[in-house]
């Protein structure tokens, strides 16, 4: 099980997904999960 690196001290994991669309993955060429997390958020939003 992870933590939350926000919350280390809850002993409850912390679940999401990030949604990544072929051609935006195409358009911006994320090299890191970070950078999927921060720029897809269209479908995030819509959720």
């Amino acid at each position: 099980m992870a933590l939350h690196p926000d919350f280390p001290e809850s002993p409850h994991a912390i679940y999401d997904f990030v949604y990544v669309d072929q051609g935006g993955f195409e358009k911006f060429k994320p090299v890191s999960f970070r950078q999927l997390i921060d720029g897809f958020q269209e479908y995030k939003q819509m959720s």
